[in-house]
């Protein structure tokens, strides 16, 4: 299969799986590891990671730090503007998901200058 960016392999692969067209970053995380063909301890020894952080991540359990997430992105082979504005997209909304849900603006906003600083 040849892709032309994010995009087409996210719908590729939610096509052939089945699934909703809507792919969440724990699964585009996993499914461009397959594809760059990297092992989960080859792709955290790149970003000086443990097996268990990138493990972690794919399962939902964490999600990486913005630092992390940035580092992630040349292995992961985004290198495209469109695909680099969908990679970063699913990474704030499985951050919203994950660390705003059910909190009060002030706490919002300590989260988001926590995470951010």
């Amino acid at each position: 299969m040849e892709y032309t960016g994010l995009e087409n392999l996210e719908s590729e692969l939610r096509n052939q799986r089945g699934l909703p067209q809507e792919m969440e970053y724990k699964e585009l995380i996993r499914n461009l590891r397959y594809k760059e063909e990297f092992t989960q301890t080859q792709l955290g020894n790149l970003i000086g990671k443990t097996t268990v952080y990138i493990s972690q991540i794919e399962s939902g359990q964490r999600l990486p730090s913005v630092n992390d997430s940035i580092s992630l992105m040349p292995f992961l082979g985004i290198k495209e503007e469109s695909d680099i504005e969908n990679y970063i997209t699913l990474y704030a909304k499985s951050f919203v998901k994950k660390n705003l849900t059910n909190k009060t603006e002030n706490e919002k906003v300590r989260v988001i200058l926590e995470n951010l600083l």
